[in-house]
Order: structure tokens, then sequence, then C-alpha cells
């Protein structure tokens, strides 16, 4: 993922709204501290704030749905990782908060979810 573009909330306080992208696919995201500049490389996992409405899909298809111009965001994606709750869409890879992950869903299988916020750490 890569930096596209830097909003600064308060540079005082490193709190910043990033948009990412990774070519295909482009998500805002909040962040604080935030160090990072525009071209920089975020190569770490995002964080899936307040994360609701986890389900399998019939379709398999990635997505990232803005919900108004919030940070809310409706996603589908793959679980590539059911242990740890990592949703991967395109180059991003997404954890879900813990136990969020219905116990019936497998590694590998396609779900959707809402969240509040995309935070970078």
């Amino acid at each position: 993922m890569i930096v596209k573009k830097v909003n600064w909330i308060s540079k005082d306080a490193a709190e910043a709204e990033v948009w990412l992208t990774d070519g295909t696919y482009e998500a805002l995201c909040f962040s604080q501290p935030f160090e990072l500049e525009e071209g920089d490389k975020v190569s770490d996992c995002l964080h899936a704030f307040d994360t609701q409405e986890v389900m399998m899909q019939e379709t398999q298809k990635n997505c990232f749905h803005r919900i108004s111009d919030s940070f809310d965001y409706s996603v589908e994606g793959i679980l590539i990782d059911k242990k740890m709750g990592i949703v991967k869409i395109g180059g991003f890879k997404i954890e879900l908060e813990e136990h969020s992950i219905p116990k019936d869903l497998k590694e590998g299988a396609y779900i959707s979810f809402k969240c509040a916020r995309l935070d970078i750490w």
C-alpha cells in the first residue's frame, strides 16, 4: 500500500486522514501518530475499528465501499488468517477486531463486513 494523500487534522498531534492505494483500490484511513509522507509504503495491516456484520459472501469479489463522506466502510475480501482476523482486498490487509470472525467461517472464504473506520497504527 502506498500513501496517496495526507490531510492533516492536527500536525501538532500527528493526527491525519490518509488516502492509501495499491494501484487498484483506495481507502481513506485515520492515523495517529502519523509519521509517513505521500509516496511512502505502508506494509502493516490496517485495523478495522468497530467491526460489524461479518458474514460469508457467495460472490468472490473484492471491494471497498465508503459509506457517505465518513470513515465508515463496507468491505468485501478474502479471509486469509482466521486466527488473526486478517482479510485481504487486493494489496490491502485488514485486521478485524478480536472475536469478530464467526466460528463457522474458514480461511479462503470471501466475507463482507462493515466498520466505522480503518486505522493505520
